[in-house]
């Protein structure tokens, strides 16, 4: 890790870090399984041999140059920001499949070479600049362009006359993710003494060509999205404080989740990536109040989070006759979350005596799909909690409890 910082001026201000990390790991493993049918007869067995070697480096650069002005509060940042990283792996894949019952579905043996690499690189460049309006207003514009290139290459070779040389077409490939995206933000400040007001907006372009090299099928997508965000910070006095937020953000699918050749290292649990895959497009609203009074000791905290999210990437997974589970990456529509909390330090006796009362719950719902078939999941978590402390002057001691309430629903398991 390296790291810098100058004083260009009494105005301008330089930062520079830079990390590098060297990796390396050498696995081996064997697992074992036994599928036994409803009526408790074996009908097959699988035992999976692998064994894999990787090395590979991570690094990282960051620039960061400040420039203040005369004039108060005028700003402008410039930032530029760099990774690097690349992977390599070989291994051995072996399986093995027996079948105790007559089936048109069956798995076959596998002894294979694997070989992978894994290349990602980005580039992430911004500027923002702040301009004072008034001694309570501030505009803030910014721009940031950002390149991501993600590259992975995949290959198999087959075990025939004792030499790996036959290649699998089904589970080799060369796999490009190239995103761009370009973003230009407007922000309105609104600062007093008890308060902090913002409100704008960000508007982005993402482009992005997924390229298959080894069947040379290429799928491009353009997206336009406005990403609003507002803040609102209320201070009733210096140890009371009331934060609301709201944002919008995206979030672009992994490389892994896009590449669309199958992984076969377990033959019992398939994943296979989707090359269609679309950007989330979360809204969150979060409020939080603290309010302490040193004097007394005594302290209360509240919170509320509620995420909602369109194109969430969720899961399609399908079972065959034999157990076999084949899983992708899909987008679905109307996933949320909500949590809040609530709690509060009482002291008595000039702190002798603390008690602390606590709650905390939260409930989601999240859609996926089981062969075929959509599964509505409804997931609610509470906790009461009850923290009482005696502290005197040459001794100590404390007592918790706590009650849980936990309720699970899925529609598929409850049809």
């Amino acid at each position: 890790t390296a790291r810098d910082e100058q004083k260009i001026d009494s105005l301008t201000d330089f930062f520079f870090n830079s990390k590098l990390k060297v990796l390396g790991s050498n696995t081996s493993s064997k697992d074992e399984t036994d599928f036994i049918s409803s009526n408790q007869i074996k009908t097959r067995n699988t035992s999976i041999n692998s064994s894999s070697k990787s090395e590979g480096y991570d690094l990282s650069n960051n620039l960061k140059l400040l420039k203040r002005f005369k004039k108060k509060d005028r700003l402008l940042t410039v930032t530029y920001g760099n990774t690097f990283s690349e992977t390599n792996s070989g291994g051995i894949l072996k399986t093995d499949n027996y079948s105790y019952a007559d089936s048109s579905d069956f798995l076959i043996s596998v002894n294979q070479k694997k070989k992978g690499l894994n290349n990602n690189q980005s580039h992430i460049a911004g500027v923002s600049y702040i301009e004072p309006i008034t001694k309570k207003i501030k505009i803030e514009a910014s721009y940031d362009f950002m390149y991501y290139n993600s590259k992975q290459n995949k290959l198999a070779l087959n075990n025939i006359g004792g030499e790996y040389n036959q290649l699998d077409s089904t589970l080799t490939n060369n796999f490009i993710n190239v995103k761009q995206i370009n973003r230009a933000g407007l922000k309105f400040i609104y600062e007093v003494k008890k308060m902090r007001f913002t409100i704008g907006t960000k508007a982005r372009n993402v482009f992005v060509n997924n390229n298959n090299m080894f069947t040379n099928q290429r799928i491009t997508q353009n997206f336009n999205n406005v990403l609003p965000f507002s803040t609102i910070r209320y201070k009733f006095s210096d140890n009371k404080v009331l934060d609301v937020k709201y944002t919008t953000s995206s979030q672009n699918p992994t490389i892994s989740q896009l590449q669309p050749v199958r992984d076969n290292s377990n033959p019992n649990y398939i994943n296979i990536g989707n090359p269609n895959l679309l950007p989330t497009f979360m809204h969150s609203i979060n409020l939080n109040f603290n309010s302490w009074k040193s004097i007394s000791g005594k302290y209360t905290w509240m919170g509320l989070t509620y995420n909602y999210t369109n194109n969430d990437i969720a899961t399609a997974t399908t079972y065959d006759s034999i157990g076999r589970t084949v899983s992708q990456a899909i987008n679905v529509n109307g996933n949320f979350n909500f949590n809040g909390y609530i709690g509060t330090s009482l002291p008595f006796f000039s702190k002798k005596l603390e008690v602390g009362p606590n709650l905390w719950a939260s409930y989601s719902e999240n859609k996926s799909f089981i062969n075929g078939l959509a599964n509505n999941t409804q997931d609610l978590r509470s906790n009461l909690a009850l923290d009482v402390r005696l502290n005197l002057d040459d001794f100590s001691a404390g007592i918790s409890g706590y009650y849980s309430y936990n309720s699970a629903y899925s529609s598929l398991n409850n049809s």
